[in-house]
């Protein structure tokens, strides 16, 4: 058995209050951010402003976008979007 599986074997015996901390602990941890990834989302993000706002890019709808237009193996495909 795996240190996991033993971790889960011992939070099946704690109290539905006790799991929900444990999940909420558990969750908090992967919520921690890299300041390097969001220093460099943030440079993204002013750039796209930047480039929006300058006309050389143009904003695209919610109803012309699907992530599943750039997903291999989808069946579903927007018609309405460019697939690749």
């Amino acid at each position: 058995m795996t240190t996991t599986d033993n971790i889960f074997k011992e939070a099946l015996t704690l109290s539905p209050s006790e799991k929900a901390q444990l999940i909420d602990k558990l969750i908090s941890t992967l919520d921690e951010s890299d300041k390097k990834i969001d220093e460099l989302w943030a440079k993204e993000a002013e750039d796209r402003i930047n480039a929006y706002d300058q006309g050389k890019i143009k904003a695209m709808s919610n109803s012309a976008f699907s992530i599943r237009n750039y997903l291999p193996n989808t069946k579903t495909r927007n018609p309405g979007c460019g697939n690749r």
